[in-house]
């Protein structure tokens, strides 16, 4: 998500909130990984290739200017965030993975300051694991 203006933080751990002072310089990002399952094995030379499929939440959070304007400016930075996601195709192609957008959760109002709200999309990753790499 670097490629995200007004992106200040990203988080791998979905126990801990953003801040007021984390969102003062934009905003927060949280990735929560949920399920990552097989759905193909290969073998190539007796080493495993695998075909996964991997479950991930991203939540967005925003200091809205004010409370009433705070879910669209929420919505604006989803936004923002998808079209960061999906400006890297080429990325995607060299980790031989493809995403699909499966939902997106409600505007959420985390108790960490007056304006602050958050929503999250989860997407579906496709990627192959390819272990003939391994040990090198």
């Amino acid at each position: 998500m670097s490629n995200m203006s007004g992106s200040s933080l990203i988080l791998r751990n979905p126990d801990k909130e953003p801040s007021v002072e984390d969102l003062a310089a934009g905003y927060v990002i949280t990735i929560v990984e949920l399920d990552d399952t097989v759905r193909q094995e290969k073998m190539r030379t007796l080493v495993p290739v695998y075909q996964r499929e991997l479950s991930i939440v991203m939540e967005i959070f925003v200091a809205g200017s004010s409370s009433t304007t705070a879910s669209r400016e929420c919505i604006a930075g989803l936004e923002a965030m998808k079209a960061a996601l999906y400006a890297i195709p080429e990325t995607w192609r060299k980790l031989g993975a493809v995403f699909k957008e499966v939902g997106y959760g409600r505007i959420m109002r985390p108790p960490v300051g007056n304006h602050v709200a958050g929503i999250g999309l989860e997407l579906k990753i496709t990627y192959t694991e390819d272990n003939t790499q391994l040990g090198g």
